[in-house]
């Protein structure tokens, strides 16, 4: 395994974990998505590469303002993309 895109950091930490119970010396790249507390400081100790931080603030902003126009009978796009920054050790 070269590297594992997990879907929360929780899960990222256990394949952390258990990787390390493994053994192996060779170290994959780990990812997790939620910018969880503890995920940024698995990427301070080198442990883990990144998390995608998806803010719960920014989906519900989203969902409310695309609520509220389809309420007024606006038009809305099919897709509402939301900023998923990636952070890690470089910013």
């Amino acid at each position: 395994i070269d590297a594992a895109y997990t879907i929360d950091d929780g899960m990222a930490h256990g394949f952390i974990d258990a990787w390390k119970e493994h053994g192996s010396a060779k170290v994959p790249v780990v990812t997790g998505v939620n910018g969880q507390k503890d995920a940024f400081e698995l990427i301070k100790e080198g442990r883990l590469y990144g998390t995608v931080l998806q803010s719960p603030v920014e989906d519900g902003t989203a969902a409310i303002k695309t609520m509220i126009s389809v309420l007024k009978g606006e038009t809305v796009p099919a897709r509402v993309p939301i900023p998923l920054p990636v952070i890690t050790a470089k910013n």
